[in-house]
């Protein structure tokens, strides 16, 4: 039966990858209604009106041209493409050389980040690659994927150094702890609980299991010191956990869609989040109150990235944009579109002058943050919105599986 529902979503994710099918699967959806917030709050709604920058036309296999334009000023941009299926991950090494992407097509592909120019593709994954991470030092590459595993890969000499399983479902997210010494996991499927798994880099033991949501786990980030593991999950919650001893601290309510990312700002003090329900939050990190809600993206938000000091936010969203906001205020300065499909993936460089996205139309791009203030407005929260939107393909493969 468990190779029969991964065959059923693997023909979904095919079916939904092709535009024509996109927009069917995305508009057939039915209302769900939500429980109860754990942590209530009343949080200010910034909404902010879009800003079009078009890249005109971006040439392909790593060349640049001079195409991003924002006051009149044109920029080099660069599109990556050499995968042959939706890239669904992208990650930078610490000094910005590097680019990491994970893809549909079971690859990882390390890139050039200053050329655009691919330098290997990883083809050890016998399924959908689902997010890849440097270590903090560049020296290697994690890997995560559908096939149930985590791959550990040497950067310099592309070999891979340990495959960790113990997972029992698709693997979604992995991520190092700060000092290098330790990878998190987290997996699921649809219609069972997920799992986060902790692991020690340097021999690949599993040292926690942290259980608690109760469906599939979409990402894990761990703080900046360290100490705690944040998880976004379908459930429509967060939770931030003890690093070391895997003790649940906090669990944050408020989506009212899946919960798809969650990251730490570089001062630990605050966390964002990405839902489904096409908003971003962002909570303080050590109380779990909800600080404000970012709203502006026409579809599912699937990535939240800081930037390294901390002032700008990065999301990529369903609705084929990047957006970059400023966190003080909750605007939107810049509106990157261009893309032929969903935007799944987004991470700033290590100076937080550019950026880089992927997309399941089977590229990742690289271009500069490009910042142009814009004014939003803040609204009360709409009441009566305690409803849930959830693709049908969800609800068939819950039955499928009988639940």
């Amino acid at each position: 039966m468990k190779h029969v529902t991964q065959n059923v979503l693997s023909m979904i994710r095919n079916i939904a990858l092709k535009p024509r099918w996109a927009a069917v699967v995305g508009a057939i959806t039915v209302s769900v209604m939500s429980g109860n917030p754990l942590i209530a709050a009343e949080e200010p709604v910034i909404q902010s009106e879009p800003i079009l920058e078009q890249p005109d036309s971006v040439v392909a296999d790593g060349k640049k041209s001079p195409s991003f334009e924002a006051k009149g000023v044109a920029h080099p941009h660069f599109k990556l493409q050499g995968h042959t299926n939706a890239v669904v991950s992208v990650a930078c090494n610490s000094n910005g050389t590097q680019l990491a992407s994970g893809s549909w097509d079971h690859t990882v592909k390390l890139w050039d980040s200053a050329t655009g120019k691919e330098i290997l593709t990883f083809t050890e994954h016998t399924a959908p690659v689902t997010c890849v991470a440097f270590s903090p030092d560049g020296k290697w590459i994690a890997s995560a994927s559908d096939d149930k595993t985590v791959k550990l890969w040497d950067a310099a000499t592309h070999q891979v150094l340990l495959t960790l399983e113990g997972h029992t479902a698709f693997v979604t997210s992995v991520a190092f702890s700060p000092d290098g010494k330790w990878l998190a996991s987290a997996s699921g499927v649809f219609g069972q609980p997920g799992q986060i798994k902790a692991w020690d880099a340097s021999n690949g033991q599993n040292t926690l299991t942290l259980t608690g949501h109760r469906a599939a786990i979409c990402c894990v980030a761990y703080s900046p010191d360290g100490k705690y593991l944040a998880s976004a999950s379908n459930d429509k919650t967060l939770k931030v956990w003890n690093a070391t001893t895997g003790e649940q601290i906090l669990t944050l309510s408020g989506h009212t869609g899946p919960v798809k990312s969650v990251a730490f700002r570089p001062d630990g003090k605050q966390l964002a989040s990405a839902s489904d329900d096409k908003t971003v939050k962002i909570w303080d990190a050590t109380t779990g109150q909800l600080s404000c809600t970012l709203e502006g993206h026409v579809a599912a938000v699937r990535s939240v990235m800081l930037s390294p000091d901390g002032k700008l936010l990065a999301t990529a969203s369903a609705d084929g944009t990047v957006k970059i906001w400023d966190v003080t205020s909750g605007r939107v300065t810049s509106v990157i579109n261009g893309h032929t499909d969903r935007v799944r993936s987004v991470v700033f460089g290590p100076d937080g002058k550019w950026l880089a996205w992927a997309s399941a139309d089977h590229t990742v791009q690289i271009s500069p943050t490009v910042v142009e203030d814009r004014t939003g407005k803040i609204t009360p929260p709409i009441p009566g919105t305690n409803h849930d939107s959830l693709p049908i393909v969800y609800l068939l493969i819950r039955a499928m599986l009988g639940r």
